[in-house]
């Protein structure tokens, strides 16, 4: 019997989207098998230490295994404080666990010193100039790789999201493309095509893209179904999958509701009872978690489908000051976009372009053809200064 290996099962954890899909623990469990075997400690517990980070940085993690990784990343030190895995692991526990991207890119830099011939280094300094929104940086990084030296598919597809921020859609569909090649049966690298086929405007590509993952998966990813199915027009179509889907096919419990409430508006169905539903579902997740800023800003999308101006107001707000909280860039980025989506269902359109104009200037996973095809916009197309952007 084939043993697993944890460095594959790594790249296959990465891969599964959903939080509640995710599979770090059982990652950890390989590397602790890996550790409690190994000859050569330094680069063991630098491995896991690396696991660790990605796990924390997910989500699926909680804090207190950040001392486990400091022990990990200490005990690699020790051991051999000159090999090029144990300096990776230092720079991404002060990038994924302790947030310090001054340390995190002197880390890598040493890296890149002592093995120039090494593109790792360099990808993860990408890694921490995307988070941080250091656009010129991230440029001037990704022209230092080398595509055929990335052969790990994990990097490749996070090296494609990086162009993707800097609008090079055609780079960032060749690099998600080689992650599949690489390993084909990796549902993050067809995904993160998927969307950028989206924002590219290549609808018909990105349906095909999808079935082929659904086929190979033998999963249905019922959310990525509606949403092209909606960018296309077909909302029965889109209805009816959400309809049949579950409240777990998606990443938070409301989603499935406000995804029916939309697309009922769509259709000029009643669509009460689903943005009611969804409220009360977001309510719930919130007392679980109130400061996620992600459920605050769905609240804010299904206040605004109501009407409920200053309830939706006051969420879409608030989304993006926690996102801000969080020092997370990226994720205020996307609240800010909610937020545009939320002021332009309430036909606030002025400070909806703000915030439009604001993304296409500052990077951001959003493109023109998003503003063309996703139905949260199409009230937003008629405005002239709208139109010039298009």
């Amino acid at each position: 019997m084939k043993t697993k290996n944890p460095d594959e099962e790594l790249i296959i954890a990465m891969g599964k989207k959903l939080p509640d899909r995710s599979n770090f623990r059982s990652v950890i469990s390989l590397h602790d098998d890996a550790v409690n075997k190994a000859d050569d400690h330094a680069t063991a517990h630098a491995k896991r230490a690396i696991a660790l980070c990605f796990g924390v940085h997910s989500g699926e993690l909680d804090s207190s295994e950040i001392n486990k990784c400091m022990t990990d990343v200490d005990i690699a030190i020790r051991h051999n404080k000159d090999l090029l895995i144990v300096q990776l692991a230092e720079g991404c526990f002060y990038y994924y666990c302790k947030k310090d991207f001054v340390k995190a890119i002197a880390r890598f830099d040493k890296a890149h010193n002592m093995y120039p011939k090494s593109y790792e280094p360099l990808f993860y300094k990408a890694m921490v100039y995307k988070a941080t929104a250091n656009w010129a940086d991230l440029s001037s990084t990704l022209l230092s790789i080398n595509m055929p030296d990335v052969q790990n598919p994990l990097h490749l597809t996070n090296l494609g999201l990086c162009y993707e921020y800097l609008y090079d859609f055609d780079k960032a569909i060749d690099y998600h493309q080689k992650a599949i090649d690489d390993y084909d049966s990796w549902e993050a690298a067809y995904l993160n095509k998927f969307r950028t086929l989206l924002l590219k405007g290549s609808l018909n590509e990105a349906r095909v893209i999808l079935e082929k993952l659904i086929k190979k998966s033998k999963a249905d990813h019922i959310e990525y179904q509606i949403i092209i199915d909606m960018y296309e027009g077909k909302y029965p179509e889109a209805f009816n999958k959400a309809i049949n889907a579950s409240n777990y096919d998606f990443a938070f419990v409301g989603v499935r509701s406000l995804y029916l409430a939309n697309i009922s508006t769509l259709m000029d169905m009643k669509a009460d009872k689903y943005f009611d539903h969804a409220l009360n579902e977001f309510n719930l997740e919130l007392n679980a978690n109130p400061d996620n800023a992600e459920i605050h800003s769905l609240m804010g999308l299904a206040h605004s489908g109501k009407g409920n101006k200053i309830a939706a107001e006051d969420e879409g707000e608030s989304s993006v000051r926690l996102a801000a909280k969080e020092n997370n860039k990226i994720l205020e980025c996307e609240m800010k976009l909610n937020l545009a989506e939320i002021y332009t269902k309430l036909g606030m359109f002025d400070e909806a372009i703000v915030i439009v104009k604001d993304a296409f200037k500052n990077h951001s996973l959003f493109s023109k053809e998003i503003l063309k095809h996703e139905p949260g916009w199409k009230s937003l197309l008629i405005h002239p200064e709208i139109k010039k952007i298009i």
